[in-house]
């Protein structure tokens, strides 16, 4: 029998999606359109499988060749502090839950191809 290997991580999720920003799930509203499409991913920040580090892997972009593709840039503005993020805390919808922040961000790729699903868009840069 083939042994599982240990795993650990410590991170924080995003998704990119087809919603205006700010997204109207974070306030427990109907997506953009009545509509969303979108992918979820983290941010491992610390992490292992086995031996192997998993630390700094997925930040703000993920991809799988050929599946799926997601990417975010975070937004600032012309009083956002240098290394500042444009956030909210204790925001009252379902994608962060009670106590949590919800970090800013626009979507500049999304796209899907697998387990039935299927969509391409690209936002602007």
């Amino acid at each position: 029998m083939t042994e599982i290997p240990n795993w650990w991580m410590k991170g924080d999720w995003f998704d990119a999606c087809s919603c205006n920003v700010p997204c109207p799930c974070t306030f427990a509203q109907a997506p953009t359109g009545n509509h969303c499409e979108g992918i979820m991913a983290y941010h491992i920040r610390e992490g292992a499988f086995g031996s192997v580090r998993l630390d700094d892997l997925a930040y703000w972009r993920a991809e799988i060749p050929g599946r799926a593709k997601a990417f975010a840039e975070a937004l600032s503005g012309p009083t956002t502090p240098a290394g500042a993020r444009v956030q909210l805390h204790n925001a009252p919808g379902s994608e962060v839950g009670p106590g949590q922040i919800a970090t800013w961000a626009r979507a500049s790729d999304n796209e899907v191809d697998a387990f039935g699903f299927r969509w391409n868009w690209t936002g602007p840069v």
